[in-house]
């Protein structure tokens, strides 16, 4: 038998990330209201201010240890990876928001394939809940740190199998962070909704839409403001740094 905790966590298969063909089989239209209540109680975290920082941070670090190049830069003008980052991060939530906004009705419709009315109130409840919100922030400040991401900075398409690894790797260090009193109140609290041991299903059905959304492309005006931004922030280093010679 899956255990509670376990059940609950795969709710971070369904949300990690923000992938070019529509998933098959599934209606792009959101059903009820608790189905999509479900959806958002669980996807809000990964969209906060702290998740995006920590985010962008982790790309920045990625960025300097991975790129010859941009660890050239860096040591030429430290700190650059992060302040060309978070001048970007405005760029990156119009992305994220413009991908959350295609693919959001295919989760829902996965969602309500998967949970009835009253199953999906009871379980968007309990995301909802303090300690719920607890383990969704805790998998939200680690929800990039894996394959996905390497993928992604090395312009690579996203795979099945990297979602895959990138949500049980997810789960795993979302249960280590937490404390022995936090799991024992979740599994207590999930042992009253018995449809969360159907989360795992849920998860099999929206591996498809999260492979799609993580390939989604930016678009022209995105890409050239990403080159913009990128370019001002090197002349502005380097008049920074002629200011400073002899």
């Amino acid at each position: 038998m899956i255990r509670p905790l376990a059940a609950a966590l795969a709710c971070l298969l369904v949300v990690l990330g923000p992938g070019h063909a529509v998933a098959q089989g599934l209606v792009a239209e959101a059903p009820a209201s608790n189905h999509a209540r479900l959806y958002d109680a669980v996807n809000e975290p990964f969209d906060s201010p702290e998740a995006f920082d920590a985010a962008v941070r982790e790309v920045a670090r990625r960025l300097t240890q991975g790129d010859p190049g941009m660890a050239e830069i860096e040591a030429q003008f430290p700190g650059f990876s992060l302040e060309m980052m978070q001048r970007i991060e405005p760029v990156i939530r119009q992305y994220f928001n413009r991908t959350q906004a295609i693919y959001r009705p295919q989760f829902i419709a996965a969602v309500a394939e998967t949970f009835s009315e009253a199953e999906a109130s009871q379980l968007a409840d309990f995301y909802s809940s303090n300690i719920g919100r607890r383990m969704l922030n805790v998998a939200a400040l680690n929800s990039l740190s894996g394959v996905v991401l390497d993928a992604q900075l090395a312009d690579q398409d996203v795979t099945s199998a990297m979602i895959e690894a990138e949500r049980s790797d997810n789960m795993r260090r979302t249960r280590e962070a937490l404390t022995a009193a936090e799991e024992a109140e979740i599994v207590r609290e999930l042992l009253r909704i018995p449809a969360v041991y159907r989360m795992p299903e849920l998860s099999r059905r929206t591996v498809a839409i999260q492979v799609a959304m993580n390939n989604e492309p930016m678009t022209p005006d995105e890409e050239r403001e990403v080159e913009r931004i990128v370019r001002t922030t090197v002349n502005q280093r380097m008049q920074a740094a002629a200011k400073l010679r002899p």
